[in-house]
């Protein structure tokens, strides 16, 4: 859960600053960047408990993978945040020196 939360943080660091070298939206470089990041095998382990009729089992894959997707967005949430942080900072900054 920590290694996919840093790693949808840096993604989103790298997708603000590449979005800004090439002037473009920055879910387009976020969103390829998601995909090896999402938990798919857990959740085709969590269906096919359930399929099986584990439901303990199905129940902890399924809180696996929700532990790592909202990591994903808490990752995503916290570069947004920073990023807004710092663009109020500097445009304070810049305001403060006129």
């Amino acid at each position: 859960m920590v290694a996919n939360l840093m790693g949808s943080l840096v993604l989103g660091i790298m997708g603000l600053y590449f979005a800004r070298i090439k002037k473009m939206p920055a879910i387009l470089f976020n969103i390829p960047g998601i995909v090896p990041l999402v938990p798919g095998a857990t959740a085709y382990q969590a269906v096919y408990e359930m399929v099986l009729g584990s439901v303990d089992k199905a129940i902890i894959y399924t809180f696996r993978v929700v532990l790592v997707a909202g990591a994903i967005a808490v990752g995503f949430m916290l570069t947004s945040l920073l990023s807004e942080i710092l663009t109020h900072f500097r445009q304070h900054r810049s305001t403060s020196k006129s």
